[in-house]
Protein backbone atom coordinates (compact mmCIF):
# COMPACT_ATOMS: atom_id res chain seq x y z
CA UNK A 1 0.00 0.00 0.00
CA UNK A 2 1.12 3.61 -0.64
CA UNK A 3 1.13 5.90 1.70
CA UNK A 4 2.35 9.62 2.47
CA UNK A 5 5.31 10.41 5.54
CA UNK A 6 4.94 12.94 7.23
CA UNK A 7 6.76 15.13 4.66
CA UNK A 8 3.91 14.06 2.25
CA UNK A 9 6.50 11.75 0.59
CA UNK A 10 4.69 8.62 -0.69
CA UNK A 11 6.18 5.43 1.11
CA UNK A 12 5.08 1.97 0.15
CA UNK A 13 3.84 -0.13 3.31
CA UNK A 14 4.92 -3.77 3.35
CA UNK A 15 3.56 -6.29 5.78
CA UNK A 16 6.86 -7.13 7.30
CA UNK A 17 6.60 -3.66 8.53
CA UNK A 18 3.67 -3.99 11.19
CA UNK A 19 4.96 -7.21 11.93
CA UNK A 20 7.84 -5.45 13.23
CA UNK A 21 6.02 -3.60 15.52
CA UNK A 22 3.84 -6.46 17.19
CA UNK A 23 6.53 -6.82 19.96
CA UNK A 24 6.28 -10.36 21.65
CA UNK A 25 3.64 -11.75 18.72
CA UNK A 26 6.11 -10.83 16.35
CA UNK A 27 7.38 -14.22 15.64
CA UNK A 28 3.44 -15.30 15.83
CA UNK A 29 2.29 -12.57 13.13
CA UNK A 30 5.12 -13.89 10.97
CA UNK A 31 4.56 -17.36 10.79
CA UNK A 32 1.24 -16.76 10.13
CA UNK A 33 1.91 -14.56 6.78
CA UNK A 34 4.84 -17.50 6.35
CA UNK A 35 2.05 -19.98 6.19
CA UNK A 36 -0.08 -18.22 3.94
CA UNK A 37 2.11 -17.48 1.21
CA UNK A 38 3.70 -20.22 0.95
CA UNK A 39 0.17 -22.42 0.68
CA UNK A 40 -1.36 -19.67 -1.88
CA UNK A 41 1.17 -19.35 -4.65
CA UNK A 42 0.52 -16.93 -6.77
CA UNK A 43 -0.92 -14.58 -3.91
CA UNK A 44 0.09 -11.82 -1.61
CA UNK A 45 -0.92 -9.23 1.11
CA UNK A 46 -2.19 -6.49 -0.06
CA UNK A 47 -2.96 -3.64 2.63
CA UNK A 48 -6.38 -1.89 2.56
CA UNK A 49 -7.96 -1.32 6.06
CA UNK A 50 -6.69 -5.23 6.72
CA UNK A 51 -4.47 -7.32 4.85
CA UNK A 52 -5.81 -8.82 2.39
CA UNK A 53 -4.67 -11.48 0.34
CA UNK A 54 -5.15 -11.41 -3.39
CA UNK A 55 -6.26 -12.37 -6.13
CA UNK A 56 -7.27 -15.43 -3.83
CA UNK A 57 -8.94 -13.67 -0.80
CA UNK A 58 -9.94 -16.43 1.90
CA UNK A 59 -7.92 -14.69 4.53
CA UNK A 60 -7.21 -11.62 5.79
CA UNK A 61 -5.21 -10.08 9.02
CA UNK A 62 -4.87 -7.17 11.05
CA UNK A 63 -2.24 -6.28 13.31
CA UNK A 64 -3.09 -4.59 16.80
CA UNK A 65 0.30 -2.98 17.96
CA UNK A 66 -0.69 0.27 19.88
CA UNK A 67 -2.57 -0.82 23.27
CA UNK A 68 -2.86 -4.33 23.35
CA UNK A 69 -1.30 -6.66 20.64
CA UNK A 70 -3.45 -8.89 19.05
CA UNK A 71 -3.47 -10.47 15.37
CA UNK A 72 -7.04 -10.95 14.11
CA UNK A 73 -7.74 -13.23 11.26
CA UNK A 74 -10.72 -13.29 9.46
CA UNK A 75 -11.16 -16.56 7.17
CA UNK A 76 -13.85 -17.21 4.69
CA UNK A 77 -15.65 -20.15 6.38
CA UNK A 78 -18.61 -20.32 8.88
CA UNK A 79 -17.33 -20.13 12.69
CA UNK A 80 -19.74 -22.98 13.41
CA UNK A 81 -17.23 -24.86 10.64
CA UNK A 82 -14.28 -24.36 12.12
CA UNK A 83 -12.17 -27.28 14.08
CA UNK A 84 -12.10 -26.58 17.40
CA UNK A 85 -11.38 -22.70 18.68
CA UNK A 86 -10.81 -23.57 22.69
CA UNK A 87 -8.42 -21.18 24.21
CA UNK A 88 -9.07 -18.85 21.49
CA UNK A 89 -11.49 -15.80 20.90
CA UNK A 90 -13.09 -16.52 18.50
CA UNK A 91 -16.59 -14.53 16.83
CA UNK A 92 -18.01 -14.24 13.36
CA UNK A 93 -16.78 -11.55 10.72
CA UNK A 94 -18.48 -9.04 9.02
CA UNK A 95 -20.11 -11.18 7.07
CA UNK A 96 -22.22 -14.56 8.21
CA UNK A 97 -19.90 -16.66 5.86
CA UNK A 98 -17.20 -15.62 7.47
CA UNK A 99 -15.15 -16.12 11.01
CA UNK A 100 -12.37 -14.36 13.16
CA UNK A 101 -10.25 -15.29 15.42
CA UNK A 102 -8.35 -12.93 17.76
CA UNK A 103 -4.47 -14.46 18.93
CA UNK A 104 -2.99 -12.74 22.08
CA UNK A 105 -0.53 -15.21 22.74
CA UNK A 106 2.06 -17.17 21.37
CA UNK A 107 0.05 -20.55 22.66
CA UNK A 108 -2.83 -20.02 20.42
CA UNK A 109 -0.63 -20.58 17.70
CA UNK A 110 -1.23 -24.47 17.16
CA UNK A 111 -4.84 -24.25 16.98
CA UNK A 112 -4.75 -20.92 15.28
CA UNK A 113 -3.04 -23.05 12.55
CA UNK A 114 -5.39 -25.86 12.55
CA UNK A 115 -8.60 -23.31 11.83
CA UNK A 116 -6.21 -21.61 9.12
CA UNK A 117 -5.39 -24.79 6.99
CA UNK A 118 -9.35 -26.18 7.22
CA UNK A 119 -10.09 -22.29 5.65
CA UNK A 120 -7.40 -22.71 3.07
CA UNK A 121 -9.02 -25.68 1.93
CA UNK A 122 -12.57 -25.12 2.42
CA UNK A 123 -13.06 -21.33 1.92
CA UNK A 124 -15.04 -20.77 -1.37
CA UNK A 125 -14.80 -17.25 -3.13
CA UNK A 126 -15.38 -15.62 -6.68
CA UNK A 127 -11.85 -16.57 -7.78
CA UNK A 128 -11.99 -20.23 -6.52
CA UNK A 129 -14.96 -20.81 -8.09
CA UNK A 130 -13.60 -19.53 -11.23
CA UNK A 131 -9.90 -20.85 -11.22
CA UNK A 132 -10.83 -24.10 -8.76
CA UNK A 133 -10.51 -25.00 -5.45
CA UNK A 134 -7.34 -26.15 -3.52
CA UNK A 135 -6.66 -29.99 -3.68
CA UNK A 136 -7.69 -31.70 -0.08
CA UNK A 137 -4.66 -33.58 1.36
CA UNK A 138 -6.17 -37.51 1.14
CA UNK A 139 -6.15 -38.52 5.19
CA UNK A 140 -3.30 -40.91 6.31
CA UNK A 141 -4.21 -44.66 6.58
Amino acid sequence: MKTKNEKGIPVIIKIEDEIAKMGYLKNTAGAIVDYVRAVSRGSDFQHYNEWTLEPDNWILLRFSYTSTKTVAITMGVPLERLPDTTGIKADTGHWRNRSRLYLKRAGQLPGAFRCIEYAYYYSSNKYRKRHGFPEKPKAAV
